[in-house]
């Protein structure tokens, strides 16, 4: 983990974490000037082709398009969904990015998840709730995650809040069958919301793209 100061808080970002470069592509989110922190080929390579996705068709999700093109946005590769792993390391960026998101203004954090174990809907979706209810298990009195409004995991809406901070969520993966929501690996795309947009209950959820 390495520590930054930002806006007079001590916030800590891991070396997972990248932000978008003119330049290389990908730079670490704190201050290296030597370069010792490269990104993995492999998000360089998903960040790419995420930005080549949304650049050529912007409405299959505004806020993301919005994000990449104002490039106020963050990145994260993860070993595994679901795993152990990437439970532990997804949920200590995600609550950095809770609070830095408040103090510069970033507009979405884009988390990929490299697992070639995943072979088809059903053990993507057992892998997505065991991410997801293993984040919330974290800090059960400051994490939550709302599923089970209404019996089917394709129409579900969700919250999913981290450190008290409310977070739409859009999850993109090779298998869906609608093809807005298809990506080469599965991916979570998290937008903090605004104070009038968690007024508005009907804005103020996650969406789960997974297709039956």
């Amino acid at each position: 983990m390495i520590s930054i100061h930002q806006s007079r808080e001590h916030i800590i970002v891991s070396d997972r974490v990248f932000r978008p470069d003119s330049v290389r592509g990908l730079s670490a989110d704190w201050d290296d000037p030597i370069g010792a922190n490269a990104p993995n080929p492999i998000l360089l390579e998903h960040h790419h082709k995420l930005r080549v996705l949304l650049e050529s068709s912007p409405h299959r999700c505004i806020p993301a398009s919005d994000a990449l093109r104002r490039r106020s946005y963050r990145v994260a590769l993860y070993h595994g969904l679901g795993t152990s792993e990437s439970i532990e390391d997804n949920e200590q960026d995600l609550r950095w990015f809770a609070h830095a998101s408040t103090q510069c203004g970033t507009d979405a954090f884009f988390a990929f998840f490299e697992d070639v174990s995943i072979r088809d809907t059903k053990e993507l979706e057992h892998q997505l709730w065991s991410q997801m209810l293993g984040m919330c298990s974290k800090n059960a009195a400051q994490h939550h995650w709302y599923p089970g409004r209404c019996s089917h995991t394709n129409h579900n809406e969700h919250i999913f809040t981290i450190n008290n901070r409310d977070l739409s969520m859009v999850f993109m993966h090779p298998f869906a069958d609608d093809p807005e929501h298809q990506f080469q690996t599965p991916t979570l795309m998290l937008f903090p919301l605004t104070r009038a947009h968690e007024a508005r209950k009907s804005r103020n959820r996650v969406r789960l793209f997974l297709q039956a």
